[in-house]
Parts: structure tokens; sequence; C-alpha cells
């Protein structure tokens, strides 16, 4: 049992590694080589089929393409997030790639969008960092764009105090962080689940 349990913590901790914020580029994804010597490039492929049966709805609505070496899922999954002490339910959209060889398959993760209040945004936009600078800069140009007189009053109350801009831009630092934690516990989670099932041993229907 001990094994069993240091064995599945050495896959989360090895999987969680996998998902990359690319602050630099501005870039989110994750991208993970799995072996398992002992299937073969169908059988992980079948089995996969079957994970993505079980864990999303209509999965032949989800399946983009399956060219047999490759499928393209178009999955969906619901993040809660805890933002200033405001809990925040938002659903990510995201493209899975699972791609088969003999005895092992990539998995990744890309173009992760987030939909709230009936927009939607790239999740890359959470991997942005602007400097302080730039953001009193972008606050001076909101002020000065506004034709509404409560807009610009309240922007220029803000410029007027360097604390209360220093701390709604850490507030929307601190944001994002929790956004992309969510994001990547979420991807972790599904990355495993898939890594799980096609480990499992196969079921030969009798019963």
């Amino acid at each position: 049992m001990k094994k069993l349990v240091l064995f599945f913590l050495f896959i989360t901790a090895s999987v969680s590694a996998q998902f990359k914020v690319d602050y630099e580029n501005v870039k989110v994804s994750f991208e993970q080589v799995y072996k398992v010597d002992s299937l073969t490039a169908l059988s992980i492929h079948k089995r996969a089929n079957e994970w993505i049966a079980l864990n999303f709805n209509n999965s032949k609505n989800v399946i983009r393409l399956d060219s047999g070496s490759k499928i393209i899922v178009k999955g969906m999954f619901q993040i809660t997030t805890d933002i200033q002490g405001h809990f925040v339910d938002a659903p990510i959209y995201f493209d899975m790639i699972t791609e088969f060889k003999e005895g092992k398959y990539r998995l990744s993760f890309v173009d992760y969008v987030v939909k709230t209040q009936g927009v939607s945004s790239s999740i890359e936009g959470h991997a942005y960092i602007d400097s302080f600078e730039n953001h009193k800069e972008q606050i001076e140009k909101l002020q000065s764009n506004t034709t509404d007189p409560y807009l610009k009053r309240y922007y220029k109350k803000l410029l007027n105090s360097e604390d209360e801009l220093r701390k709604m831009y850490k507030n929307g630092l601190d944001a994002s962080r929790v956004v992309l934690a969510a994001v990547e516990r979420e991807t972790v989670s599904l990355a495993n689940s898939l890594y799980r099932y096609i480990l499992a041993p196969e079921n030969t229907g009798d019963w």
C-alpha cells in the first residue's frame, strides 16, 4: 500500500512540473510524454478514446480529430477561485492533444480560453505581467479617454493615491496567480486521470 501511495505521489509531482507558464513569451501550456512500455499504440489509442467517452459529455462532439495516431479534443472544465474573498466560477475551454506511438503517448493542453459574463478571452492574459509604471500609464489613458464623469473622478482618485494604485496593481497580479493555479490543478487532474486509466488492467469482459 505504501508503495502504491508513493507511486501516485510521484505521478502527481512529475505531471505537475509539465504545466508551464511562460511569462516572457506569455504562453500557458502543458506537455508530457508518458512511457507505457507494455502497450501498443493501438491499445493506448483505444483506452484514450474510452477515457474521453467517460469524461466528456457527448464525446463525438468534443473530438475534433481522430487520425489513429492523434486525437484532438475541444474540452471544458470549471474552475472555482477565491479572489480577494469573492468566489468566482468560470468555464475554461482548451484543446487537448494526445499523440500515440508504440509504448508511449504525448499529452498536450493548449489554447486555454476563459469565458466570463459571456466574454471569451485567452487565459494567457493572466500570464502577462506588466510593470507598475505601465499599469499607471494605462490608468492615465483610461482617465483621459473616458467621457463618463464618474469614471473620470474614480481614475483621478486612483492616480492621486499611489498606495491605492499599487494595491490595485498587486490585486491584479494576485488574481492572475489564483486563476492560473486553478487551471493547473484541473489540467493535472485530467492528465493523471487519463494516465491511470491507460495503465489500469484492461477489462476482459468476464463478469
